[in-house]
């Protein structure tokens, strides 16, 4: 349980964000924070498992106490990335056309993951899989967050990851008799009115450009609490909120270019709880990140490579999965996040593929010319 009530804290946590905005920030504080932006994945997510699960320096009523902050961590990321979804096209720039392969490789990235994922569930004997019941909206998240790292088109599978956790979710609910369908209705309103409460504060406080920085935070801490406060997931509610801002929002049209220069810290944040709430049984948990990764290894070393940014939105999806649905996924969350956190990892590290430098000169010869 939280020491304070979710919207209440990520309120609190708006009003911390804007003294920092507003306030001069001393040379130490700048060093720190330009250390976490050159700092690599693997060294946060190693000194969260130290500091937390390996020492205990950071318990459970310390965790539950930060979690609003890790949710709006979380919300600034899936804003930035579902504001890309809208954002307009430069001049000079042209929308690639969709492809078949496009489309084979959008697919590929989701179902080849799942499949492997859900094989080893119906075939390993139980030690080497997690308990997770139900199993399929853990695996359709955790095929979405590596689908983030794997997929070819950025914005296909930052919409397809909105889709599948609002599915996930909704795959908690019970619906089998008619008084099933109360709760889900009023899951739906606060999933879709949290980015309309949003929206309009952003749109009322971000009138002229120098008050939109503090809008743009009151927004998605408020949007992150209402996430984690209804169950609607603080990556859900803020991802519709960033892609409703970018399209509607007079202002806001540049969402994500203002939101990207702060990704890199606000990531360096979600490795290190990663590593903080790591849990779940060996071996089962390393064998689900293997499966997880297969994949999004294989594409990376011999097709192309993606973003580090498209990593962490993805480790952002499962450990927004993992903080709101603890109620049902219980001890076996700290699974979820592990797993995602590991197969993301593993993903990154993967070298790429050399390719041999072009020549200088043609290989067929060419005829000499002289005057």
């Amino acid at each position: 349980m939280f020491p304070l009530p979710p919207l209440i804290a990520a309120v609190l946590v708006a009003l911390a964000a804007l003294l920092v905005t507003y306030l001069p920030r001393p040379p130490w504080l700048v060093a720190v924070l330009a250390g976490a932006r050159r700092a690599p994945p693997i060294g946060w997510l190693v000194i969260g498992v130290v500091l937390g699960p390996l020492l205990g320096v950071l318990d459970r009523p310390l965790i539950d106490a930060l979690t609003p902050v890790v949710a709006c961590a979380i919300g600034w990321l899936a804003a930035g990335a579902a504001a890309r979804l809208a954002a307009p096209v430069s001049g000079t720039a042209i929308r690639e056309p969709w492809s078949a392969a496009d489309v084979a490789w959008l697919v590929a990235a989701f179902l080849i993951p799942a499949g492997l994922l859900y094989g080893a569930l119906r075939v390993l004997p139980p030690p080497f899989v997690p308990a997770w019941k139900p199993a399929w909206p853990v695996i359709a998240v955790l095929s979405a967050s590596l689908a983030l790292a794997a997929s070819p088109r950025a914005a296909a599978a930052t919409g397809w990851s909105l889709l599948v956790t609002a599915a996930a979710l909704l795959g908690y609910f019970p619906h089998a008799r008619r008084s099933d369908v109360q709760p889900i209705a009023l899951w739906l309103g606060f999933a879709l009115g949290g980015p309309l409460v949003g929206v309009l504060v952003a749109r009322r406080l971000g009138r002229q450009t120098k008050t939109r920085a503090a809008a743009t935070i009151t927004a998605l801490c408020l949007a992150a609490g209402i996430g984690m406060a209804s169950g609607a997931s603080p990556y859900l509610v803020c991802g519709l909120l960033g892609l409703a801002l970018a399209k509607w929002g007079p202002g806001y049209e540049r969402l994500a270019d203002e939101l990207a220069p702060t990704e890199s810290t606000v990531g360096a944040l979600l490795w290190f709880a990663a590593g903080v709430l790591a849990g779940g049984r060996f071996p089962a948990v390393y064998v689900a990140a293997l499966l997880l990764a297969l994949w999004p290894a294989l594409r990376r070393r011999f097709v192309a490579a993606v973003p580090a940014t498209r990593h962490t939105l993805g480790l952002a999806l499962a450990l927004s999965f993992a903080l709101t649905s603890t109620r049902s996924l219980g001890t076996e969350s700290g699974a979820v996040v592990t797993a995602a956190a590991l197969a993301l990892l593993v993903t990154s590290l993967v070298p790429l593929r050399s390719r041999a430098p072009a020549p200088l000169t043609s290989a067929t010869p060419q005829p000499e010319v002289t005057v």
